[in-house]
């Protein structure tokens, strides 16, 4: 992920001010800033409240605080965030990095599944229930030549949609 991104999924539910964002690495994890340490990772987000700030001997590339250090390199990421809300942030941002981490875990099984030989049924029937699909999963290839649907659910949509669907499905197949 990169700031921009995640500093606009933070937009909605908290006052923040983006005061640079001229780096655009990738970000791959957050850390509650170590005021103490020597050096940092620049894939990781660090986070700090202002006691962690003001006692900072250098700075992250990608930084959120709750205050703004005289000192912080433009060419470095930073926003500013509330103190009222450093915890909530942080909270949101771990789960973030966390759902971010999930959807890989998730697009690595249906990859291994291929690798594996499974047939594409399959693929789609644990993509359909990894994702949390409830309804059905359609796959379709180029100029609706091809189509795959999941099996592991029933549609419960009425027999106007079951009847459409069986018609594509048919329609598909000539």
């Amino acid at each position: 992920m990169q700031f921009r991104h995640i500093m606009k999924s933070l937009k909605d539910d908290y006052t923040i001010s983006v005061c640079s964002e001229q780096n655009t690495d990738k970000i791959n994890d957050i850390q509650l800033l170590d005021p103490l340490a020597e050096s940092y990772d620049p894939q990781v987000l660090y986070v700090a409240d202002k006691h962690a700030v003001s006692t900072c001997k250098s700075f992250p590339l990608h930084l959120v605080a709750s205050c703004k250090p005289a000192d912080f390199p433009t060419e470095n990421n930073f926003a500013l965030i509330q103190e009222e809300d450093f915890f909530a942030v942080f909270n949101t941002l771990h789960t973030l990095f966390y759902q971010s981490l999930q959807i890989s875990s998730d697009f690595s099984q249906l990859i291994a599944m291929s690798i594996r030989g499974d047939s594409a049924q399959e693929i789609v029937n644990a993509a359909s229930k990894s994702w949390g699909i409830r309804s059905l999963l359609l796959i379709m290839v180029s100029k609706f030549s091809f189509i795959l649907i999941s099996g592991r659910y029933r549609i419960h949509c009425g027999a106007k949609i079951s009847a459409a669907v069986t018609a594509l499905m048919n329609l598909l197949q000539q």
